[in-house]
C-alpha cells in the first residue's frame, strides 16, 4: 500500500535531485503514484496491473520510474539500458526507498540474455531503434518471454509530426509495420488507443492507416486525422 508519507518522501527526495533525474525518474513516479494520467505511460500500467505480472522486463527503462512503481506494486522487475546513468539513479532510489525486486543491468535490446519474463513493456523506446535492428529486438524479446507472456510496445506512430524532426527517431513504427516485424517474430498482434487501455480484437487501425496514407493529404492532415482516431501514438500488445 502507497502511502502519503511515500509521496511526501519522494517530494523531499525530488527537490535534492539533479534536473535530469527529477525530470525521468521522480516526476513519472510521482504522477504515478497519485494516479494522475500520462498518456504515455498510464496504459501500460493500466494493462500490467489488471494482468498482474510476476515478472516484467521493462527494456529501455531510462531513469526506472516504471521498474520502481511495479516494484512497487509486488513485481519483479528488470530494468534494462544503454546508459548507465539512469540505471545508477533508479538502483539507488530503489536501495533509499527499501524496495525489493527492482534490477537494473546495461544491456543491448537486441541480445537480451534474461528469460522467463511474464510481460516486457517499452514506453517510447521502439522509435530509437533503426529499421533494420527492429526485427532482431523482436526475437531478442520473444526468446526473453514466457509462452502466454505479452510485450507491450507504445511508441509515437511515424506520421507524428511532433516526434518526426527528433534526430534521435530513427526508427518511428507505423501500424502496418509493427503488424508485420511482429508476426515474423512469432507473435500475435493487438492493438490499443494509445491514450486509453482500450484493446481492440478487431485490427481497424490498419485500415484506418492505410485510408489516411492513400489520400494523398500533407503530413499535416494525415496527422490531424491520426489525432482524431487517437492513432497518433502506437500502442501494440505483442503475445507469445
Amino acid at each position: 500500500m502507497i502511502s502519503r508519507a511515500d509521496i511526501l518522501k519522494l517530494e523531499a527526495l525530488r527537490q535534492e535531485a539533479p534536473p535530469s533525474e527529477a525530470k525521468g525518474l521522480y516526476d513519472p513516479l510521482i504522477t504515478l503514484l497519485t494516479k494522475k494520467r500520462s498518456n504515455k505511460l498510464s496504459p501500460v500500467v493500466k494493462t500490467a496491473l489488471k494482468m498482474k505480472p510476476d515478472r516484467i522486463l521493462d527494456i529501455g527503462c531510462g531513469y526506472g520510474a516504471l521498474a520502481i512503481f511495479f516494484a512497487m506494486h509486488g513485481m519483479s522487475v528488470t530494468g534494462i539500458d544503454l546508459k548507465p546513468d539512469g540505471l545508477e539513479a533508479c538502483a539507488r532510489l530503489a536501495e533509499t526507498l527499501g524496495i525489493q525486486g527492482v534490477s537494473m543491468t546495461q544491456m543491448d535490446a537486441c541480445a537480451i540474455s534474461p528469460s522467463g519474463f511474464d510481460m516486457a513493456i517499452s514506453t517510447d523506446f521502439y522509435e530509437h531503434l533503426p529499421y533494420a535492428s527492429q526485427p532482431e529486438h523482436l526475437r531478442s524479446v520473444w526468446k526473453a518471454l514466457k509462452p502466454g507472456g505479452t510485450y507491450i510496445v507504445r511508441a509515437p506512430h511515424r506520421a507524428n509530426l511532433r516526434q518526426q524532426n527528433r534526430e534521435e527517431h530513427i526508427g518511428l513504427p507505423s501500424f502496418t509495420a509493427l503488424q508485420r516485424q511482429a508476426s515474423d517474430a512469432g507473435f500475435s498482434v493487438r492493438f490499443g488507443i494509445a491514450h486509453t487501455a482500450l484493446v481492440s480484437p478487431v485490427n481497424y487501425h490498419i485500415p484506418l492507416e492505410q485510408w489516411f496514407e492513400s489520400r494523398k493529404w500533407s503530413d499535416l492532415s494525415i496527422y490531424k486525422g491520426l489525432q482524431k482516431c487517437g492513432l497518433a501514438n502506437v500502442l501494440a500488445y505483442l503475445e507469445k
